[in-house]
C-alpha cells in the first residue's frame, strides 16, 4: 500500500470513528453518554468500530447499550465489537487511550455558526463585546450553550485577549494533577495571567469537591479583583446546585444569560450550514421540514446532517429523510395545536374550557398568550390558524399576544424556562409521527 493511499484509510477511519461517536452520542444522550463512556475508548478499522473498556465498564455496556451501540454501528455499515482492556488498563494507559477532554484549552476556540436566540439575544452580543467579571449561560441539554461560550471566546481571541476553554472534568482533572505535583501555585499563577476563562458543563460539580469549589471561588474572586472574566454554562441555576456558601455567594452576581430555544428561522440556518459542511444539498422545503423536527436538542440536528452524510443514498428525499432521521425527532414534532392548548391548559391548571371562553382575567390572557407563542414559534402555524385554534375572531389578538410574550422574554427568566418546560410537555404528550412538509 502506498503512503498516499495508507494516509486516506487512515483518515477513513478517523472519520468513522468521530461519525459513530457523534451517532452514539445523540441516540443515548449527553448525559448518559458522559455518564458511561466516559472511561471508553474508541478505534475504527475498516469495517468495524472497536470499543475498548475495563471489565467493569465493558458489562455495564453490554447490558445498557448493546442494541443502540449495533444499531449505530449498522446505520454507518459498520460492525461493533466491544473489546476488553488489558488488566490494569486506565484510561491514562495506552490499552485505553481517550483524546483530549478539551482539545483546545491552549488554543482558541475554532469560529463556528452560532445563532442567538431572539429572547437573549442582546445579553449574548454584550457578553460577546464585552463580557463582565462573572457570567453563567443558562439552558436545557442541547439548547446551544457550548456553542454560545466558542461564540463568545472566539471573539475575546479576535481582540487579542489570552483565552482558555475548559470543561468541568478538565477544570477539575489539571487542579488534581497540580496538586499531586506539589505545582498548584504555578498552575495558579498561569490560570491568572488568562483574561477569559471559560468553564462547561459546571452543573456537574459534586459537593464533596471542596477543594476545586475552593480553587473556583478563590478564581472568581481573582476575577472580580483584576477585571477578567469567568464564564460558566449550566443547564440549573447556582442556587440548584450543590455548591459551597463561598461559591454561591460569589456566583449571586453573576450575570445570567438563559438560551430559550431557536426560533425555526435560526434552526434551518444551523441545519443548513451543518448540511453545507458536510457537502450536502436539499431543496428549502425539506431543510424547514427537518428543522420542523427537532426544536430543543440542537445536536440532534448536528446529528441528522451527519447520518445524511454517511447514508450513502443517491437521491435524499422526504421518504429516505423520515426513514434515516426518524428516532432523532422530537416526540412532539408533529404535534398540532389542540395538543398545545390542552397541555397549556393541563400543565398551568386551567379548565380548559376557561382557557378557550371568552374570560379575560390576567392569568387566563397570559396562559393564551403562551399557547399563541408556542403554535406560531414551535409549530410554525400562520397566525390565522392560531387564531382559529384558541377560538380568537381575528389574527391580530395573535400578533398582541406575540408582541407582549416576546417584551416579557426580554426580561423575564422565569417565563424563558417556563415556555421551555410547557413545550418539552406538549413533546412528552404527543406520539403523533412527522406531518409531510405542506401539513
Amino acid at each position: 500500500m502506498s503512503n498516499q493511499q495508507a494516509l486516506s484509510c487512515e483518515s477513513g477511519n478517523s472519520s468513522d470513528e468521530l461519525a459513530f461517536e457523534q451517532e452514539l452520542a445523540a441516540r443515548v444522550g449527553s448525559r448518559a453518554f458522559r455518564a458511561d463512556f466516559s472511561e471508553v475508548a474508541f478505534a475504527a478499522a475498516p469495517g468495524r468500530i472497536m470499543i475498548t473498556a475495563a471489565p467493569r465498564d465493558l458489562r455495564r455496556l453490554q447490558i445498557r447499550h448493546q442494541k443502540l451501540i449495533d444499531e449505530c454501528a449498522a446505520r454507518l455499515n459498520l460492525q461493533a465489537q466491544l473489546c476488553l482492556a488489558a488488566s490494569g488498563a486506565s484510561r491514562h494507559s495506552p490499552q485505553i487511550r481517550r483524546p483530549p477532554a478539551v482539545p483546545d484549552q491552549t488554543k482558541g476556540p475554532a469560529a463556528q455558526a452560532f445563532f442567538p436566540p431572539t429572547t437573549s439575544a442582546t445579553t449574548l452580543r454584550r457578553l460577546k463585546e464585552n463580557p463582565p467579571p462573572l457570567a453563567i449561560i443558562l439552558g436545557p441539554v442541547g439548547a446551544g450553550k457550548s456553542a454560545a461560550i466558542d461564540w463568545i471566546l472566539h471573539q475575546q481571541q479576535s481582540s487579542g485577549k489570552s483565552v482558555r476553554r475548559y470543561t468541568l472534568e478538565a477544570f477539575v482533572s489539571e487542579f488534581a494533577e497540580a496538586c499531586s505535583r506539589r505545582a498548584t501555585v504555578a498552575w495558579r499563577r498561569s490560570l491568572h495571567q488568562l483574561q477569559c476563562i471559560a468553564i462547561d458543563d459546571f452543573q456537574y460539580i459534586k459537593a464533596q469537591a471542596a477543594r476545586s469549589q475552593e480553587e473556583l471561588s478563590n478564581l472568581a474572586d481573582h476575577c472580580l479583583r483584576e477585571g477578567r472574566t469567568l464564564l460558566l454554562s449550566s443547564d440549573r441555576r447556582p442556587a440548584e446546585l450543590s455548591l459551597s456558601e463561598a461559591l454561591q455567594s460569589r456566583l449571586q452576581s453573576a450575570e445570567l444569560a438563559e438560551l430559550a430555544p431557536l426560533g425555526e428561522e435560526a434552526r434551518c440556518k444551523l441545519l443548513e450550514n451543518e448540511l453545507l459542511r458536510h457537502e450536502i444539498q436539499l431543496e428549502a422545503s425539506l431543510v424547514l421540514w427537518l428543522a420542523r423536527r427537532v426544536q430543543i436538542d440542537l445536536r440532534r440536528l448536528k446529528a441528522i446532517a451527519l447520518r445524511l452524510a454517511h447514508s450513502g443514498s443517491q437521491r435524499l428525499d422526504l421518504e429516505a429523510c423520515q426513514t434515516l432521521c426518524q428516532d432523532l425527532f422530537d416526540q412532539g414534532s408533529g404535534a398540532r395545536a389542540e395538543d398545545v392548548v390542552r397541555t397549556t391548559a393541563s400543565h398551568l391548571k386551567i379548565e380548559l374550557s376557561a382557557l378557550l371562553g371568552q374570560a379575560r382575567s390576567r392569568r387566563l390572557s397570559q396562559a393564551r398568550h403562551m399557547a399563541a407563542f408556542l403554535c406560531v414559534k414551535h409549530l410554525g402555524l400562520s397566525q390565522r390558524d392560531t387564531a382559529r385554534a384558541l377560538g380568537w375572531a381575528e389574527h391580530g389578538s395573535v400578533i398582541h399576544a406575540l408582541r407582549k410574550i416576546e417584551t416579557q422574554l426580554q426580561s423575564d427568566l422565569f417565563l424563558q424556562r417556563q415556555l421551555t418546560e410547557l413545550w418539552q410537555r406538549v413533546c412528552q404528550n404527543s406520539s403523533l409521527l412527522p406531518a409531510p412538509p405542506d401539513a
